[in-house]
């Protein structure tokens, strides 16, 4: 009797060890599954993240092999001036939208006709490079 309980001692061993390594490699599976899709989501927003960049950039700068140094200077001495004025125009804005007034509706009207780029990036996702730390930050 006591050589029967010993094998039937080891024949639970046994099953519980292969039971062990069926759930290991299963887990193992899972976890490799779920770190390709983080993977792929990651690499998916870096795309998108690359391609928001290089958008934004090219409507920065412009070719500027073809252009003239005056006409550089020029160009740049505009966008600062437009630029300028534009931001005026934003906190002036802002100054004025938040001052207290009945007329609600034509004011959520001028408010969303300014700031319509602005509410429009709202909830994106993009990636940031940050120089010191040379690294993405998603945001």
């Amino acid at each position: 009797a006591s050589n029967l309980r010993k094998d039937l001692i080891l024949l639970n061993k046994m099953k519980r060890n292969k039971a062990i390594v069926i759930q290991a490699t299963i887990r193992g599976m899972m976890a490799k599954k779920v770190a390709r899709d983080l993977r792929d989501i990651a690499f998916k927003k870096q795309i998108a993240a690359t391609s928001i960049q290089s958008i934004f950039r090219s409507t920065r700068v412009l070719h500027w092999r073809k252009i003239k140094k005056k006409k550089i200077a020029s160009y740049v001495h505009k966008r600062a001036k437009k630029e300028f004025e534009e931001s005026k125009v934003r906190s002036e804005t802002y100054k004025w939208f938040n001052e207290d007034d009945s007329d609600t509706d034509s004011d959520e009207k001028h408010h969303d006709s300014v700031f319509s780029l602005e509410h429009s990036i709202i909830g994106l996702q993009c990636k940031v490079f940050w120089p010191l730390n040379k690294r993405y930050f998603s945001g």
